[in-house]
């Protein structure tokens, strides 16, 4: 029974593992457009205060979401920023803001979500976002476990739903 699992939990640690993150972001992309909103907003909470924006390596990824086969796509996760001083601007419960910015270095779409880790998995015809979200999300409570699947394309985002 114990050997049977054991492929199941391979699967299941590796849904959310840490994807491969890009660390830098192109001056005048959407991405850093929206870093430059969120320490705008840090900073205003207490202009008297020294205020910082701590942003981790993993904040901003360079991901293919279209399927196109281009890494111009990025998501910009908010559980790797921080204001210095306010704990809480964007984290909660649920997570933080996820954001999905499509073809992000000009004027492509974006997309935003409160959440705690994601995945950009192949599947099909292409890729999937997984994103886990807070219980209630699905219909349960805070603790349940609740996963999100997103497709895009040329329409925008599309939440995978019960039929």
């Amino acid at each position: 029974m114990t050997r049977a699992l054991l492929p199941l939990l391979s699967c299941a640690l590796a849904l959310f593992a840490p994807a491969t993150h890009a660390q830098s972001v192109p001056e005048g992309s959407r991405a850093a457009s929206l870093l430059a909103q969120a320490e705008a907003e840090c900073k205003a909470l207490d202009p008297d205060a020294p205020a910082r924006l701590d942003i981790a390596p993993d904040a901003v990824s360079w991901v293919d979401l279209d399927g196109d086969e281009a890494r111009d796509d990025a998501i910009v996760d908010f559980n790797a920023i921080y204001c210095s001083i306010s704990g809480t601007l964007w984290h909660g419960t649920g997570g933080a803001p996820v954001h999905a910015l499509m073809d992000a270095s000009d004027s492509g779409t974006d997309h935003a979500w409160t959440g705690w880790g994601w995945q950009v998995v192949q599947h099909g015809e292409g890729p999937v976002l997984l994103l886990q979200r807070h219980g209630t999300a699905c219909g349960g409570s805070g603790a349940e476990r609740c996963i999100m699947a997103v497709t895009f394309g040329p329409e925008g985002a599309r939440v995978i739903d019960e039929p």
